[in-house]
């Protein structure tokens, strides 16, 4: 059955736009319900921005568009293997769904609901089921979750946030208003996390943000709000601001990712110590991965991944680790390899090695 949509997709766009966007979700649930066995289907959740009523808007003149993409949520029953047989659709269900509605669609499935629920402790799972519109559900489904039952999202979820965004500035020299502000959201979101006041909502992260920063004072986090604000701004209506501002560099935001980093470890009330995070021992950096699927690799390639990361993203603030602090994470082969360089060979060595990984793991890092 489909359920009255939400009169509400986005914040700051005109009832006539949102009428729009129900319309087009209409459309969207008769194309994926006429390409599932019903009896297979238990849900269609609408997640992301619109699902939780915080959509973005584009203006051109007085017209008004919706900018992004829409993030639908299959949920299938318990029967096993049901969602994979329909997964293998998804690609080409979304390209149909983009010329049919001139809109980008995202397709995804947790699988069942109770596997939505286990999965909840990981961020996107985690959002989802804290706010999202039912746009069709099973006349057999249970209608109401019980959100209060959500485990805490783990500290990992940080590190996977900034482990993204690290390549991210590692690997491009220019950033477009998008980028930009999506990596300096990213930062915020790993902070919040690392002290437990996360929200599910844009609007409760800013809140939180202000609050945080307010209690520390420290400069460096009361600039990461201040393009919290303004990434905020663009994600509601990037029209009003096509370009950034000259001071906002590669530099200043990867500065921004190595000190939202050095926060994760360290404790956010430690400011983001370079000498605590140094310090830390492997045990210590693994266990704030230790939910992170796409780093289950050898303890070493690990910690070396994470240890290495605010040091190849900001070297002018963090300088280079000597070769006995980085000896914990070398295999015997690459500290032969390090020993006889000075610090700038090990580290164009070292910097080859960490995009190499990521770029490996960057499908995972994109959920």
């Amino acid at each position: 059955m489909t359920q009255p949509f939400s009169s509400r997709f986005t914040l700051e766009g005109h009832p006539l736009l949102d009428a729009y966007i129900k319309k087009q979700l209409k459309v969207l649930v008769r194309f994926l319900c006429e390409r599932h066995t019903l009896k297979d289907l238990a849900g269609i959740w609408l997640g992301g921005s619109y699902g939780r009523g915080e959509g973005g808007v584009i203006k051109s003149g007085e017209r008004e568009l919706p900018w992004g993409d829409y993030d639908i949520f299959l949920i299938y029953t318990e029967a096993r293997d049901v969602a994979r047989h329909y997964q293998k659709h998804y690609t080409a269900w979304e390209q149909e769904l983009h010329t049919l509605l001139k809109f980008n669609v995202q397709l995804r499935t947790p699988g069942s609901l109770s596997q939505l629920f286990r999965r909840s402790h990981e961020l996107c799972w985690y959002d989802l089921c804290q706010k999202h519109q039912k746009l069709w559900i099973s006349p057999g489904l249970n209608r109401e979750e019980n959100t209060a039952q959500l485990p805490q999202l783990s500290p990992s979820n940080g590190v996977s946030l900034l482990f993204r965004a690290a390549g991210m500035s590692l690997t491009q020299n220019h950033f477009s208003p998008a980028e930009f502000y999506r990596t300096v959201l990213a930062a915020c979101d790993s902070i919040l996390i690392a002290s437990s006041s996360y929200h599910f909502t844009l609007q409760g992260r800013l809140q939180n943000m202000y609050r945080l920063q307010q209690a520390l004072g420290v400069s460096w986090l009361r600039e990461l709000f201040y393009l919290q604000q303004e990434a905020a701004r663009y994600r509601l209506s990037p029209s009003r601001k096509p370009e950034l501002p000259p001071s906002h560099t590669p530099q200043k935001l990867r500065r921004m990712i190595a000190r939202a980093y050095l926060a994760v470890y360290t404790g956010v009330e430690q400011h983001g110590d370079r000498e605590a995070f140094t310090g830390l021992k492997l045990a210590q950096l693994l266990r704030q991965a230790e939910n992170l699927s796409f780093l289950n690799r050898s303890k070493k390639q690990t910690g070396l991944l994470l240890y290495l990361l605010p040091f190849l993203v900001c070297p002018a603030d963090m300088g280079w680790p000597t070769l006995h602090q980085l000896k914990p994470y070398l295999s015997m082969r690459l500290y032969r390899k390090l020993s006889p360089l000075n610090a700038e060979a090990q580290r164009e060595i070292l910097l080859a090695y960490f995009l190499e990984k990521w770029t490996q793991f960057q499908g995972q890092l994109n959920p």
